[in-house]
């Protein structure tokens, strides 16, 4: 969304190429844009109740950012309160769909950014695309809202500032946060197909080689005779 902050929260500093950003920037959230349509059940008819119930749902997720809880109590008595912050199925599928497709994507060959645990800050743009796409359904209808820096950064900011309030809510909440970003860093590696397992070579001992080696003498020189 913002390069600054892009940069800060994979702790690199260099030129943005505005092109190389776009393209990432689109990437995300055409990753995004079809899980948000299945996972909270938007509704392509173009029938009225269709349309009406999109839109109120639209305006209800983005409400409170309910749509990033487990549980956003939707369909339960009014007042009943959004369970599982953070836990939305979504936001492990927006990981896993961006950069843990399979072994040659980002988030495999540049480990050193995502591992050990999934930053605040990548949870934060995953969250804002995520509210982008549902915007795209504010109308009823799907239709294309830009996920421009200048529109969305404001977004971004407050979603960072939210995860971040709750980090410091208490030391369990830190601990409660942290053991779920570490879970979303090893199920999207598990995602991926990638083993974290070392491969490793066996060291063989003197009496072995020089074993084989005798064996290798004695095929030569039955080799030789035929």
């Amino acid at each position: 969304v913002c390069w600054g902050e892009a940069c800060k929260t994979l702790d690199v500093n260099y030129a943005a190429d505005r092109g190389v950003i776009k393209i990432l920037r689109g990437e995300l959230k055409s990753k995004v844009r079809p899980l948000v349509e299945s996972l909270y059940g938007f509704n392509g008819s173009s029938a009225k109740k269709a349309i009406r119930e999109n839109r109120d749902k639209a305006a209800a997720l983005t409400s409170d950012s309910l749509f990033a809880y487990k549980d956003p109590a939707l369909d339960r008595p009014q007042g009943a309160d959004a369970e599982g912050i953070y836990r939305h199925p979504i936001i492990q599928k927006a990981i896993n769909a961006t950069w843990f497709m399979n072994r040659s994507d980002e988030g495999i060959l540049y480990k050193e950014y995502f591992s050990p645990a999934i930053s605040i800050g990548m949870m934060a743009l995953i969250l804002t695309a995520v509210q982008c796409c549902i915007d795209e359904w504010g109308t009823g209808k799907r239709s294309g809202v830009s996920f421009y820096e200048n529109e969305y950064k404001p977004v971004y900011l407050s979603h960072k500032a939210n995860l971040l309030a709750f980090d410091d809510l208490c030391d369990d909440a830190h601990s409660l946060l942290l053991k779920l970003r570490k879970k979303l860093y090893k199920e999207a590696r598990f995602h991926s197909g990638a083993e974290d397992t070392e491969r490793t070579a066996v060291t063989l001992s003197h009496d072995a080689l020089t074993r084989a080696l005798q064996q290798a003498m004695d095929a030569g020189d039955d080799d030789d005779d035929a």
